[in-house]
């Protein structure tokens, strides 16, 4: 008899990659009825390996590890272990594997299902079926101790599990799995993967080890009129919750002492608490000007009270890469699994996976839609921010073999998958309404009844009582600071903890620009209109604007007065879903 173990994979290079670098592999088996055997060492080459085995086996165990040595340290990337009974006729009968993190050569026994996740058995050949490996221990090593990286530790508003992951099948390179404890012990997984655009939460970095080690996974840039996010910074940005007044003042302190370690250009770097707000920020100018962009999007309270696992890989610019194949389903599956066989957060007795809910912002809509398309019947759902590419090509577009939202939203609704379209649906159904129509299965927000959060800077009453409650809790620190706790904890503590010199003085700016307003005479809706000034509706970075671009993504339409703070639209859109 001969054991032969494969890659069941040809789109993945396997035995060959950059980080698979030192395979082992080990095989132990006993004779029937025979007492325990020895671990015979097997070479591993480029192909995989074949081992023959006495006639007699009737049990044979199999470990297969894999690493990468980067700066003098080696990481455990990959460690399989499955044992089998052996049929007279030589055929493999899966007994039990066992689950845990790549270092460790024990792990937890698993008997249900029998065969590990991650092979093939056919007759007396093992597949790998391996599309990524966890290096989180390598990733935290190279970019762990960033600015960004630690502020997204300290402000986590919900209990998760965060892996990095790497796609062994090319680009995007790095996956975070976010895994809430809302979905440990569910035996079934329902993925959904964020897609961000090539201008907002991409960044340039090689499908190779130079490529992993690149710093712009964990420093921003902010060069003058082109600041690149880097890629802890976005998972930061997407992830956090916006803070409620009780959890800022039990986080100051601590967050005031971490910004003092930061190091590097301060206008890259994480800005003041108060900035992860849902309550508008303002840097002091001749207007003060709002920080819109720096309020978070809060997707792990969302995929937490939803049950999602969210997948966010880090794009290589605007290449779609392996999530633009068929297959999405198997690949994001793949990825799950991986979370599952080589961690301690999933530890239901069984897994299955769902088919993924994608979900896209802005010009991520060509990608969206592409891999919608390649995938038809392989998505769960489709989410939609503002995505561009829904009825025709952007000018500046250079990849005309994407295809396009009003080609691909109807053949999903025909086969009964829903598709939400967050954005300005009612004034601009061309960009992002395919056809510029609502179609049967599509769910749109805001929804009609709170349409006016769109509403810029004021409703058409000019009033700012009329105002949407989000809005207004929006604009509450520019009209109404007197009663804002931060605010208060800024420039009126005595505690020691809480005194941040330069966040004071820029706060002090803008309170006398506001007093000076009120000097003159300027109600709250005039001072609304003066700061919120037209410069900032166009979607133009020449003007610095995107405005509502940027609130169909940080915002949301459902005001918590209690707590005073917003469910956001990407809650909205996984809740058509269903649980």
């Amino acid at each position: 008899m001969r054991l032969t173990v494969v890659n069941a994979n040809p789109a993945v290079p396997l035995w060959t990659h950059f980080l698979l670098r030192k395979w082992t592999a080990t095989v132990e088996t006993r004779a029937r009825g025979a007492g325990a055997g020895q671990p015979v060492p097997v070479p591993v080459g480029p192909a995989g390996f074949t081992v023959d085995l006495a006639p007699d086996a009737g049990w044979l165990r199999l470990v297969i590890d894999a690493s990468v040595e980067v700066d003098g340290t080696a990481y455990p990337l990959l460690r399989v272990q499955q044992e089998f009974t052996v049929t007279p006729d030589g055929r493999l009968v899966p007994l039990g594997w066992r689950k845990g993190p790549a270092y460790d050569a024990l792990g937890r026994p698993k008997g249900i299902p029998a065969l590990h996740p991650l092979l093939d058995v056919t007759g007396s050949t093992v597949g790998l079926n391996v599309r990524f490996v966890d290096i989180t221990d390598l990733y935290n090593a190279l970019h762990g101790r960033s600015a960004w990286a630690q502020t997204l530790n300290l402000l986590r508003g919900t209990d998760r599990t965060i892996r990095a992951l790497a796609s062994l099948g090319g680009h995007p390179l790095v996956w975070y799995a976010v895994v809430p404890a809302s979905t440990y012990r569910l035996p079934r997984i329902k993925p959904a993967i964020m897609i961000m655009p090539a201008d907002y939460g991409a960044i340039d970095y090689e499908n190779s080890l130079a490529g992993l080690r690149a710093a712009r996974h964990r420093v921003s840039a902010a060069n003058p009129g082109n600041y690149i996010q880097s890629g802890l910074e976005i998972l930061t940005r997407v992830l956090t919750e916006p803070l409620t007044d009780d959890r800022y003042a039990k986080l100051l302190g601590p967050y005031i002492a971490l910004r003092k370690t930061f190091r590097g250009d301060p206008a890259a770097l994480p800005g003041p608490l108060h900035h992860f707000r849902g309550v508008l920020s303002y840097l002091p100018d001749k207007d003060p000007e709002p920080q819109y962009w720096d309020v978070p999007f809060g997707f792990e309270r969302a995929v937490h009270d939803e049950k999602y696992v969210l997948l966010l890989p880090v794009m290589n610019g605007g290449e779609g890469g392996v999530l633009l194949k068929p297959g999405l389903d198997d690949l994001t599956a793949g990825a799950v699994a991986t979370v599952y066989t080589h961690g301690t957060a999933l530890d239901a007795d069984t897994l299955a996976v769902d088919k993924p809910v994608v979900m896209a912002y802005s010009q991520a809509g060509g990608n969206a839609f592409t891999s919608a398309g390649n995938n038809l019947g392989k998505i769960g759902g489709l989410v939609l921010f503002e995505t561009v590419y829904t009825n025709e090509f952007p000018r500046d577009a250079t990849n005309h073999r994407l295809l396009l939202g009003k080609d691909v939203i109807p053949k999903l609704l025909q086969g009964n998958v829903k598709v939400v379209v967050i954005g300005r649906w009612r004034e601009r159904p061309r960009d992002y309404l395919p056809g510029g129509k609502i179609l049967r299965g599509m769910t749109v927000f805001p929804d009609a009844a709170n349409y006016h959060l769109l509403d810029y800077p004021l409703p058409p009453d000019g009033r700012l009582a009329s105002a949407h409650p989000v809005v207004a809790f929006r604009y509450s620190r520019l009209v109404n600071g007197k009663q804002d706790k931060a605010l208060d904890l800024i420039l009126g503590s005595d505690d020691p903890a809480h005194i941040d010199d330069p966040t004071a003085q820029s706060e002090a700016a803008v309170e006398a620009s506001i007093a000076a307003y009120r000097k003159a005479g300027l109600s709250d809706e005039a001072i609304v209109r003066r700061v919120f000034s037209a410069k900032y509706l166009p979607d133009d970075l020449r003007v610095g604007g995107f405005y509502q671009h940027n609130l169909i993504l940080a915002g949301g339409q459902h005001l918590d007065t209690r707590t005073r703070t917003y469910r956001g639209f990407v809650h909205e859109a996984l809740r058509v879903f269903g649980h």
